[in-house]
Formats: C-alpha cells, structure tokens, sequence
C-alpha cells in the first residue's frame, strides 16, 4: 500500500503468515501423535489374565500373618488361558483351575483353586484382587495377605 509517497506494509498478509506457521506446526504435531498410536503399539497392553496365561510364574512375594514367600520357593506355576493352573515342584504336578472376573467396582480379580493337600498350597486358594500388573510382575491382595507373581 502506498501512501503519500512511502510504502507501507499490509498487516493482514504478516498475520496470515503467522497463522500458515502455527497451523503447520499444529499440523506435524498431531501427525507425530497419531503416528505413535498405531494398532502394533496399542496391543502392547495387555490384560492381567492374558499377562498371567503367557509363560511360567514364581511367587515373588506372599504375606499372611507373616512372610511365607520362602514356603513357595520351588514351585514354578502356569497358569493355561482353558482355566487350568499347574504348581510343578520338580517332578510333582498338582492341578486346580483358575480363572480372572471383574468384581462390582470394576477392579480384576484372580481366583485360584488349586487340588492339593498341602496347607500352604491351600492357601493359594482365593479371590485376589489384582493390585498392579506388568508383562513380568502381578500383585494381588485379599482380605488378610498379599501376593505377588514373578514371571520366570
């Protein structure tokens, strides 16, 4: 625009500008984002029973009254997505079922029942609602101990 002999710029075209700018910078911003959302990434999570059928598992941790993490050191445990679990203590095999329900307050819940006449074993034998979970690690707890699984 020119007046009276001087140029002067048109504000309107610097603000348009600096809007194609901030539009392009919102624009790689939201595509980087739906980048990292793609179907292979959101199948990472996984639900505790899915976690809890894939390999064998240890317990890490069990307290009841006391610390009686040491009474399950040889045992190794499966848990098979038909409902089976298996606790193998060298070549001993015992077998129960096993099974994941969601109670009323939304929160996962492992129930366990596994065939044995060992007390210790029996005191598997619970609903444990499901504290923290991980692809290698559950913790769990009932009305008077906690529990927790290591992936092996």
């Amino acid at each position: 625009m020119i007046f009276s002999g001087k140029v002067l710029f048109c504000h309107s075209k610097s603000k348009s500008m600096k809007n194609v700018k901030l539009f392009a910078q919102l624009l790689i911003i939201v595509s980087a984002l739906f980048a990292s959302c793609s179907p292979e990434n959101l199948n990472d999570v996984s639900s505790p029973k899915q976690i809890l059928s894939k390999g064998q598992w240890s317990v890490d941790y069990y307290f009841s009254g006391q610390d009686k993490t040491s009474l399950y050191n040889d045992f190794h445990f499966s848990f098979i997505g038909n409902g089976t679990v298996t606790a193998i203590n060298g070549t001993n095999t015992i077998k129960g079922t096993w099974s994941m329900i969601t109670d009323v307050s939304r929160n996962q819940v492992l129930k366990i029942n596994i065939d044995s006449q060992e007390p210790f074993l029996l005191e598997l034998n619970d609903q444990w609602s499901v504290t923290n979970s991980s692809t290698d690690a559950i913790s769990m707890k009932d009305a008077s101990g906690e529990l927790r699984l290591r992936k092996l």
